[in-house]
């Protein structure tokens, strides 16, 4: 879907407008399109609610056709019913678009606006904080009272974490769902307490800026029973999580005497085997600061519990380094995954032979042997289904197949739920590390077959074939030839 504008900024017009000026809304304003010019190398075409005000162009229109929604929240945006309806519309909008919104909406907040505050349609995306909290003391630093450079010094950080995620949503695709990243290239990097969000910060900057996914990408759930599994599904998706903790407890859960951030950890170490079938090179650290200042005695005794907590640290590695050293210990433990898997695939190309993954149950390995010959007679290789060893050997065989095949046959058992398994299988291929797209989907049954679903996923449909007739290949052959010129 093409857009005309790349981001829209929601503002309130008190804020640039008035006499006495938002300092932090009009710095946003101002530095936020030449940091992104910077960072992409190109001029993005950015409106705001002040310019489009002026204009008297159909909001309507104007928002069905822009990419990104920058909110900046500030009292005089709560307290406006033209704002109020702007965000309305906003939503009303992305709504109707197939993008998923947490990748379309960065929310901003000084230091006034609570999330009790914020409307029920934000409250679940990512604060980005300008404002800062002074470790020491506890007392709030506002932009809007700081001067000089130390003000464009802490502004210009907390824009760059800001560039970085809109950054990564115009060059991503985003239609994708979390199922289809690149799994060895994403980390799971855990909401922490608050005396640990620079560190935070820090570290998503980095891991960004080295072309790596980080997730979540929205606000948890603060309900534990729909929160476990969000985590999951995104520990499922991810190389790595990294669970930073600090010297406060964190945030508690509704109705819960424990933390969003120890919970993370309970859920990564209670389903590490689990989340090991789904990577089997999953793994984990739970990283402290060399000098922990406990706020509390409850923060004090669960670090104290947790390091000797054989079930809570299970998968993990227990890192007490200097940030930066965290950040070299995580980019070097990705970059060894990723070049022995670049090392799997540089081996396979040389061997020029498309290569042809038949899906299969077992029961059937004998209804395939002439499709399997067929195949070899016309120079294929043939990656066959392995149905030997243990359950997560037999799944992690299933994917290297899948990321070395050119060419994916599903041989028809009869079984809806078995077919439905396979193809959405194969809908993940890119986030078990495929990178070339399929030449060719084949599904071939000796019944008939009605689902829609292979339509909808491009697969060559040949069914009803009691005996193997080899003319049912040709189109596919065809197909194959002029593909590869």
């Amino acid at each position: 879907m093409k857009f005309d504008n790349d981001i829209f900024i929601s503002l309130s017009d008190k804020d640039t407008l008035s006499d006495k000026k938002n300092l932090l809304v009009n710095n946003i304003c101002h530095y936020l399109p030449l940091i992104l010019k910077q960072s992409l190398n190109k001029e993005l075409k950015i409106l705001n609610s002040s310019e489009l005000n002026k204009s008297k162009d159909d909001k309507l229109e104007v928002f069905s056709n822009t990419l990104l929604f920058v909110i900046i929240l500030s009292e005089n945006y709560l307290k406006s019913e033209i704002c109020i309806n702007e965000l309305n519309l906003i939503f009303k909008v992305i709504n109707q678009q197939s993008i998923k919104q947490e990748n379309r909406v960065f929310k901003i907040i000084d230091s006034n606006v609570s999330i009790e505050k914020q409307p029920k349609l934000l409250q679940n995306f990512f604060n980005y904080n300008f404002f800062e909290v002074d470790e020491k003391t506890g007392a709030t630093i506002d932009f809007n009272s700081l001067q000089g450079n130390f003000l464009k010094k802490r502004l210009w950080l907390k824009l760059i974490d800001l560039t970085y995620d809109i950054q990564n949503s115009i060059i991503m695709s985003l239609n994708k769902d979390i199922e289809l990243l690149d799994a060895n290239k994403t980390i799971y990097l855990s909401q922490t307490s608050i005396d640990q969000v620079d560190n935070y910060n820090r570290l998503k900057r980095e891991f960004l800026h080295h072309k790596l996914n980080i997730i979540p990408r929205h606000y948890l759930s603060k309900d534990s029973e729909k929160l476990k599994p969000e985590i999951l599904t995104n520990l499922k998706h991810s190389i790595l999580s990294i669970h930073i903790i600090g010297g406060d407890y964190g945030e508690l859960l509704e109705n819960s005497q424990e933390s969003i951030m120890t919970f993370q950890n309970k859920i990564a170490a209670d389903f590490f085997d689990e989340i090991c079938v789904e990577n089997s090179n999953f793994s984990r650290i739970i990283w402290l600061p060399p000098k922990i200042e406990f706020k509390n005695k409850k923060q004090k005794l669960y670090v104290e519990q947790l390091i000797q907590d054989i079930n809570a640290v299970k998968g993990a590695e227990i890192v007490q380094t200097p940030v930066e050293v965290l950040k070299q210990i995580v980019l070097s433990k990705i970059k060894s995954i990723n070049i022995q898997n670049n090392f799997d695939l540089s081996s396979d190309a040389k061997n020029n032979k498309t290569k042809i993954y038949i899906i299969n149950d077992k029961k059937d390995n004998h209804k395939v042997e002439d499709i399997i010959n067929y195949f070899k007679k016309n120079k294929f290789e043939i990656l066959s289904s392995s149905f030997t060893g243990k359950q997560i050997d037999i799944i992690n065989k299933h994917r290297e197949n899948l990321v070395a095949c050119d060419v994916v046959l599903i041989y028809y058992n009869n079984n809806l739920q078995w077919i439905k398994s396979k193809i959405k299988d194969i809908k993940k291929s890119p986030g078990f590390g495929k990178k070339k797209a399929f030449l060719s989907k084949i599904f071939y049954s000796d019944l008939e077959y009605n689902d829609d679903i292979l339509l909808d996923e491009d697969f060559i449909v040949i069914d009803k074939q009691k005996q193997l007739n080899p003319e049912s290949f040709t189109p596919v052959l065809t197909k194959l030839k002029k593909q590869n010129g």
